[in-house]
């Protein structure tokens, strides 16, 4: 029997507004599964993710991934941060935006 997927999430200010990091654990393998600015109520966000994700988000402050992630979301928007290296779970992400998304990560930051 396979361990039940937990997930964590973390509210965090930036100059583009609060920005919603939520990550999964399986095993003792942590990564992030979704990272973005929050556009609606954090309630309604939270619900579809406990959906699709099929586990409850639990509010962190020391998930210590989420945690990595704030610290170079900062160094980005300070000027300080051209890439980022982060473990990423892609469960959410399939077909071709999948395949964009992972074409993208090979362009160096300010080329196109």
């Amino acid at each position: 029997m396979t361990a039940a997927l937990r997930t964590r999430f973390l509210l965090h200010p930036s100059p583009v507004g609060e920005i919603l990091i939520v990550t999964t654990e399986e095993g003792m393998q942590e990564k992030i599964v979704t990272l973005h600015p929050l556009r609606g109520p954090l309630e309604d966000e939270l619900e579809r993710l406990s959906r699709v994700l099929r586990s409850i988000p639990d509010r962190t402050d020391d998930d210590p991934v989420a945690i990595e992630a704030t610290r170079q979301l900062d160094e980005y928007f300070a000027g300080e941060r051209e890439a980022f290296d982060l473990p990423l779970d892609w469960r959410l992400v399939r077909g071709f935006t999948r395949d964009a998304l992972e074409a993208v990560r090979a362009i160096p930051y300010g080329e196109t």
